[in-house]
């Protein structure tokens, strides 16, 4: 995609105008581009403290969309 841009209007950036999740991570887990889910949580709970369940969240995607 990057390559054939001749101008900055070219590229379609995925997550242009999407919510900050700082705020609320747990909608992060929902997050959808093109209703397609972007990011995959995996829950655990801690070993050393079992009333701990940590959240290990990462990108879903491959391809353009990963850029």
């Amino acid at each position: 995609m990057f390559k054939t841009a001749k101008n900055p209007g070219d590229v379609k950036v995925y997550l242009d105008n999407q919510p900050a999740f700082f705020h609320n991570l747990q909608q992060l887990c929902v997050m959808k581009v093109d209703d397609i889910p972007v990011v995959k949580a995996n829950n655990n709970v801690s070993a050393a403290m079992p009333h701990i369940t940590l959240t290990d969240l990462k990108l879903n995607v491959f391809g353009p969309i990963e850029d």
